[in-house]
């Protein structure tokens, strides 16, 4: 009964915010100076076109702010660990696997959880920044959340490197170290955003309101209603046990299917 009433109360939230006025539009929809924008910012990134195609579907909310750009790359990112956690911890329902495996699956959801964890204290620090009353705590709480995204990004690297042995099963191996990854550039790419937004403040004490609450609610009921993942708005326990669910993609099927492993082209995309 209570995860019934938790859905009731997600769809109610996704319903309020998705709205024609707030939810962004798709780059075809989007002003062209907003589109070369993003495109000309993600070129700064490590992974230019993983940023470019995660973050030009939000052109009309991000227009040419360094900030929006920042926070909307931060909360596409959180929204891309969350659903990396449940598609691993669901690893774990496959009765085949070894006593190994699951320990490495479960030692992985852990390192995943601390992620979320810090990247939810960068988004918090990311709010902050926007309600900063000078320059000095905007520093500070900017310098915060730069630390907590990049802390996100080590934890990434150590749970893929328990997978880099042998005794992995190949199929299960493969599809989730392509999550990994994909899941570590969104990471980098939101710290490269991030750290750029606040070189811009610092030289040219740049500065909009911030609508961040907005916005990463923005983002997730997006990403819920297009039936990519929840996002952050269910509780941890909260997994989809039926087969037929439209909302995630089968974990079986994905198995099937070759896990791209690219550095640039990840095999999941908003």
């Amino acid at each position: 009964m209570a995860k019934l009433y938790q859905t009731l109360f997600l769809i109610i939230s996704v319903s309020y915010f998705f709205s024609p006025e707030l939810i962004a539009a798709s780059p075809a929809g989007a002003s062209q100076k907003a589109v070369n924008f993003i495109q000309s910012s993600c070129k700064t990134t490590t992974y230019p076109a993983v940023c470019f195609r995660s973050l030009s579907a939000y052109a009309n909310a991000i227009q040419t702010s360094p900030e929006r750009l920042a926070e909307t790359a931060l909360a596409v990112t959180l929204s891309r660990v969350q659903s990396t956690k449940l598609f691993v911890s669901r690893l774990t329902r496959f009765k085949t696997l070894k006593k190994r495996e699951v320990k490495a699956i479960k030692d992985c959801v852990e390192e995943i959880n601390d992620t979320i964890e810090r990247l939810t204290k960068s988004v918090q620090e990311m709010k902050l920044c926007g309600s900063a009353k000078n320059q000095e705590q905007f520093a500070f709480h900017m310098s915060n959340a730069q630390t907590w995204t990049s802390a996100a990004l080590t934890d990434e690297n150590t749970c893929s490197d328990g997978f880099s042995g042998r005794f992995m099963d190949g199929r299960i191996k493969n599809s989730i170290r392509a999550r990994i990854v994909n899941m570590g550039q969104e990471t980098s790419n939101a710290l490269s955003l991030i750290n750029a937004y606040g070189c811009a403040c610092a030289s040219k004490s740049y500065r909009t309101k911030s609508t961040f609450g907005i916005k990463i609610e923005l983002i997730f009921s997006r990403i819920f209603l297009d039936g990519e993942t929840f996002g952050g708005s269910l509780s941890d326990d909260f997994i989809p046990k039926s087969k037929s669910s439209q909302l995630f993609r089968s974990v079986e099927t994905d198995l099937l299917s070759p896990a791209s492993t690219s550095l640039d082209s990840p095999s999941i995309s908003i």
